[in-house]
Parts: structure tokens; sequence; C-alpha cells
């Protein structure tokens, strides 16, 4: 409040009050009337999570504007649009930011942007640029200059709030660009950012862990954090499809780094996160990679292209800007009634490292060995993972529990599992595809006592590890276990957080 512009990243835990911070900010900025418009720039999926907080809590009526509002007319020139929220990705579409572009728009005081770290950036070879569509809307707002008409923005926000509980996502590069956002000028170069005093930083930045917070007798608020990992033994049949599955792994992602098909690498990755996810999830893999390579095994048979084009293909896939958003985004944002990481692997499962017919009908052929063996795994009606998880249900039986995965085909496998072992109608759901309304009903739903007709269980995908809250559950399984580090952190601050 000291600060005549406020610019900062704050970065305090998963739980630890972030949005009730913004929200006495504004409310205190408001009161001493400081600022007079405001807008907050959350993922899609905690739209409903500000309005519903920033009312119930500060009395501050802000309203939705969603994409449809943006085709008959201008919304941020309605009644109501002084107090704005509107979801990062609709944001970011041309139609949504020409609005805001109007020269008759007044220029928001403050914005404010949720899970900061999506706003992803990287640096190429030869030190150049190369941003995703959200870090370009970030940049126009914050007063950045744009290079293309497409981002130019006649005014700049006066305060800006980043707020993240990762903004540091293993890689330096991008973390400064969040601090670039903060102050263009005097951070416009990274060396100038790594010359920033120590004193400088502390003035817009702060991080707070739990384990930090007490209370005033020196108490701690947050209760300790206890884990345990559950190990279990695979089926023989299911040890079988592992060893070969991983060996193709390996056979192909060798030789994509070999031929440097950036593509293809991320395909064999794609089988090794589904792979340590859910049979059910793996075999589902191997259906769109076999309809891929059949799909471009019958363009070369039928002479629509020629190998040359086969390579040509993959040096583009390679470079596609979007996949390159898609990838550094870290992202959980639906997308057409699908996650992020479907969308994702939908675009990677097409690179190959065949450079002619035989090679890739000899693929085709071992992923259809893969298949066939992966449909027999689950065909079995046994998965020793989830033989081991029924074991939790049994050392828990009255408990809530939330059960966490990667990916939508292995949420799909545990509900049906769930309700095969008797809990339909007890079991809720959360995944990429579906809007906030949706979200915060399968919330509700689970908040419910089951005694008043409420979910024991709630499955849910990465969807759901960023802004919901769910402290009322002490119970959680992950089923399987991102790699990124930080989207682990976020599961469990879904629990474990203030409330």
């Amino acid at each position: 409040l000291s600060q005549p512009r406020l610019r900062f990243l704050l970065a305090d835990d998963a739980g630890a009050g972030k949005t009730i911070m913004t929200g006495l900010y504004i409310r205190e900025m408001l009161t001493r009337r400081l600022i007079s418009r405001v807008l907050i720039v959350p993922p899609a999926g905690l739209v409903g999570n500000w309005e519903r907080e920033m009312k119930t809590l500060f009395r501050l009526p802000f309203r939705v504007i969603a994409g449809s509002d943006c085709h008959a007319g201008n919304p941020f020139l309605e009644t109501g649009s002084d107090l704005a929220i509107m979801s990062l990705d609709t944001l970011a579409e041309k139609r949504a930011f020409g609005r805001l572009q109007a020269p008759e728009v007044a220029p928001y005081d403050l914005v404010v942007f949720d899970e900061a770290h999506k706003l992803a950036a990287d640096r190429e070879s030869g030190f150049r640029f190369r941003k995703t569509e959200r870090y370009c809307l970030a940049e126009a707002l914050a007063g950045i200059a744009a290079e293309e008409p497409r981002w130019k923005l006649a005014w700049h926000c006066h305060h800006l709030l980043l707020l993240t509980a990762t903004p540091h996502m293993g890689k330096d590069f991008p973390y400064y660009c969040l601090w670039r956002l903060l102050e263009p000028q005097a951070l416009s170069t990274v060396e100038a950012f790594n010359a920033l005093p120590p004193e400088a930083r502390r003035s817009r930045f702060i991080r707070r862990a739990k384990e930090e917070m007490v209370r005033f007798d020196g108490t701690p608020i947050y209760p300790e954090r206890n884990s345990d990992t559950l190990s279990y033994e695979l089926t023989p049949l299911e040890g079988e499809l592992y060893e070969l599955t991983t060996e193709y792994i390996q056979t192909y992602y060798n030789r994509a780094r070999i031929l440097n098909r950036s593509a293809a690498r991320l395909a064999m990755s794609v089988f090794q996160r589904r792979l340590a996810s859910s049979t059910y999830a793996l075999l589902r893999s191997f259906q769109r990679r076999r309809g891929k390579l059949a799909g471009q095994r019958e363009d070369l048979r039928a002479g629509r292209i020629s190998p040359d084009d086969l390579m040509a293909n993959q040096r583009q896939l390679d470079s596609s800007p979007e996949l390159f958003g898609r990838m550094t985004a870290d992202e959980e944002e639906p997308r057409d009634g699908r996650e992020e990481n479907e969308i994702t692997e939908d675009a990677v499962l097409a690179g190959v490292v065949a450079v002619n017919l035989a090679e890739l009908e000899a693929e085709h052929r071992q992923v259809e060995g893969l298949l066939a063996l992966a449909q027999r795994a689950h065909d079995t009606g046994g998965e020793a993972k989830f033989d081991k998880l029924r074991e939790v249900f049994h050392r828990f039986p009255d408990e809530k529990l939330i059960i966490f995965t990667e990916h939508r085909d292995t949420l799909q496998f545990l509900v049906r599992r769930l309700e095969g072992l008797g809990f339909t109608g007890k079991v809720a759901a959360i995944h990429g595809g579906m809007d906030y309304r949706e979200r915060e009903d399968q919330v509700s739903f689970f908040r419910r006592p089951a005694s008043e007709g409420g979910a024991t269980y709630l499955v849910a995908t990465d969807a759901a590890g960023e802004g919901i809250n769910l402290q009322f559950c002490w119970l959680m399984v992950n089923y399987d276990i991102p790699w990124n580090p930080a989207r682990l952190e976020q599961r469990l601050g879904r629990i474990h957080r203030y409330g």
C-alpha cells in the first residue's frame, strides 16, 4: 500500500492465502480511491473461484466476461466492467483482445494474473525470445512495446500483481521473463536481472513457505504433512507389457535423438508417462499412435506424399510454435472439451523417426503387437496398482478421498472401477474438459456429507490441481506422479491449505 506503483510477484506456497492477500489489497485501494478499474486474469478453471471469493469475502461484485460477450458488443465498456474477470486464454484470443484495444476503453489501473507461471516464454539459440500468446498478452498489459500490431495497446496498467506458488519451473530464463513484466525498462535484459540487488528484489517479491507461518503464540498454522509410498508388484502380464514398452521407448527415443526429431522424442515421453499411469491410458495412447502411423503409411502407399515430404512434415512439426506454446506453458487449460496434455499428445504422436515406407511399416507392426498386449492386460480386469488402491479404501472406509492422475483416460478407468465396486453415485470427477461451473458442481457434490448424498471419492486430473479449495478433506492418493514437482506441490496444496 505504501508503494505508489505496485508491481509485485506474490509467490507464497499453494494454499497460503494469495487470493485473500489480493482481495485485501484491492478492497483497500478501492476504499482509498487510488484505483477504480481492476482486471483479474486467471486460468479458465479458476474464474468462478475468483468471482465467488471476491463477492463473499470482500463484497466486491466482479463481473465475469466470457468470450461470447465479445461477439456483439464491447464488454469492457459496459456496466460492471470496472471490476472484471476474464480467463487467460479467452483474453488472449484475437476478438477479446481487440475489444480491449478499442480507443474508448478506459485503462485498467490494476491487473492481476493468477497462476502467472503460465505466461510462458523462453529463449532460442541466438538469444531470440520465443513467446506464447499468453506472454504476449501479459507484455501488452504490462507496458512492453509489442512487435506485432496484434498486441499493440494504447495504455498499460499502473499496478500489476503476478500470483504463483511455482514462480521457478526449473529454468532460469522463464523465471526472468516474469520479473521482466514487473519492470520492463529496468529489467530489459537477463544481465540486469542478475545484477538486481537483494533489497530491490524484496520490494517486488515475497515467498513464504507454510512451515514458516505461525500464529501469534508461535504455534504452526499448518499441520505437518505426512506421506507414504505404497509399493506393489506387477502381474506377469503387466511385467511383460512394461518390459516390451520400455524397449520400444528406448529404441525410438534414441533414434529420434540422433536424428534431432523433437516431436518423435516427445511422443516417446508420452508413452513413458502413460505407462506409469495405467494400463488403460497406455492402451489408448497405442491406439492413437497406430492411427497416426496408419495415416502416414497410407499416404506414402497411395503416393499422396513422398519420403521427402514425410521428412519435411517432421521438420515442420518439430518447429511448430503452437506446439512450443503448449509444451512450455505447463498448463491444463481445456480447449474444445479436451485437456491441454491431450491436445499436445495428439500433435506429438504424429512425430516419427521413419524416413521411408519400410521403416514406417516396421514401427506400425511393433505398435500393433504392443497394443494387442495392452488390450489383453486390460481385459483381464486386474491391475496391481488398483488393487493397492483398494487397500487404502479398506484402511479408511468412511473418509473422503481425493485421487489425482495426470490423464483423463486413467480418470475414466478409475471412475468405472469404483462404480464397479458399488460406489455408483458416490464418485465425483473433475477434468480439464469441464467449464468452471461443472467443476464447482463436482466440488460441491464432494463437499456434501455422505449422509446427505455427497460423494465419497473425488477423481481429478491436474485440472483440479490449481486454485480449487478442498481443505475439508485430509486424504489424497497420487495414482501417478507428475514429472514436474511443481505440479505435485499444486496437488498437495488442494488439501494442505488455510481455511
